[in-house]
């Protein structure tokens, strides 16, 4: 998995200098099978870590580790974003030694997080408005970086992005880029709502994505959990 580590910038390494993907990408070669996790050739994958930062010393804060899964398409991009329990060793220091108080309160608010990464967002960075109210409010950004500085629409949910943990602690990367483009193809090409409740992708979505079915990924092909009709956006 390609890496960059430039704070706030995100740029593509070439496939051509990512050897751990072309060492994958052999087997999947040599077989006749079509691969659980195969990406269209329209997709470009990216991951970027966010390093943790402690700037109290600037009157900032401190902040974690950060992980950016993109999935880039012609008509967009579609992220995933999610944070760990990671910290430079001073904001390690400063956390220790908070009032015990305030440690209680954080221990009880981030329990959960001990064992699993933090689910921040599922969103999408979009060429083209696709609602009346983007098209209003104008681009959220001018010159997007995702989309190579062209104008950006961006939207996105932290409760959405929930769905995605249990199926990444499980399946790990491959999960990811096949949910990842599942909700593009949601997003971009007006393809039913894709996970069920569990954030396994439906039926439905994995006939049409190629990602292998069993019994625990199978849920309703109607998705009547989609949270998108629930605001009243158009599918």
């Amino acid at each position: 998995m390609s890496q960059q580590r430039e704070e706030g910038r995100i740029g593509a390494i070439p496939a051509s200098q990512d050897r751990s993907a072309a060492l994958r990408a052999e087997p999947a070669a040599q077989s006749q099978a079509k691969p659980a996790a195969a990406i269209a050739d329209e997709f470009q994958r990216r991951v970027q870590f966010s390093p943790s930062y402690d700037r109290r010393a600037e009157g900032y804060g401190i902040g974690n580790v950060r992980i950016w899964f993109y999935l880039i398409g012609p008509a967009g991009a579609v992220q995933w974003q999610i944070g760990t329990n990671w910290y430079v060793p001073s904001a390690q220091e400063h956390l220790k030694a908070l009032d015990p108080r305030v440690q209680s309160v954080l221990e009880n608010s981030l329990a959960g997080n001990r064992y699993q990464p933090q689910a921040w967002d599922l969103g999408y960075h979009s060429r083209e408005p696709l609602y009346d109210y983007a098209r209003e409010a104008g681009p959220s950004q001018s010159a997007c970086e995702v989309l190579g500085g062209d104008p950006c629409y961006y939207d996105g949910s932290s409760l959405n992005a929930e769905l995605l943990i249990v199926p990444f602690l499980e399946g790990g990367d491959k999960a990811v880029w096949e949910a990842l483009e599942a909700y593009y193809r949601h997003t971009f090409e007006g393809q039913p709502w894709p996970f069920d409740d569990a954030g396994k992708l439906t039926a439905a979505t994995t006939a049409k994505t190629g990602a292998v079915e069993d019994e625990s990924a199978v849920g309703n092909a109607d998705a009547p959990n989609d949270p998108s009709k629930a605001r009243g956006e158009a599918s």
